[in-house]
């Protein structure tokens, strides 16, 4: 009876452990920090996709009667595919808030219209692409 006591305390400890490291590793993480103040964070999403979020972005609010687009600072939350094996990326959502965090555009792709595209040298985009594959390639170890 003592043994299957302290087997499923076992079992319940472990599943805690797992649980927790799940839920750690959902968090957002800092990847940079720049001199204007603003601040670039990723999120795991799947084996192959992450989110992304930057702040102090210009965020696109609406159209005046002119049709030009009026611009105020927010911040952009947007989920990547990345292929660490080819070195593409491409956007499967993306989302812009004001400060207020209130939506202000959103735009969703389908599988299908996804362009995954070469990470261009020295570019933000390559910067989420090695950052990435880097934070797999340490889950993995």
């Amino acid at each position: 009876m003592k043994t299957i006591f302290s087997i499923k305390r076992l079992l319940l400890i472990t599943i805690s452990f797992f649980a927790f490291s799940y839920s750690f590793s959902q968090e957002w993480q800092l990847i940079n920090n720049e001199l204007d103040g603003s601040e670039t964070y990723i999120r795991q999403h799947t084996s192959n996709s992450a989110w992304i979020k930057r702040t102090k972005q210009d965020v696109p609010l609406d159209y005046d009667k002119y049709g030009f687009n009026k611009i105020n600072e927010g911040y952009t939350v947007i989920l990547f595919r990345f292929d660490c094996r080819s070195l593409k990326l491409g956007v499967l959502v993306s989302v812009y808030y004001n400060n207020e965090g209130e939506v202000k555009h959103s735009q969703q792709y389908e599988d299908y219209e996804v362009n995954m595209n070469y990470a261009v040298p020295d570019s933000l985009g390559e910067f989420w692409l090695k950052t990435f594959c880097e934070l797999g390639d340490k889950s993995k170890n």
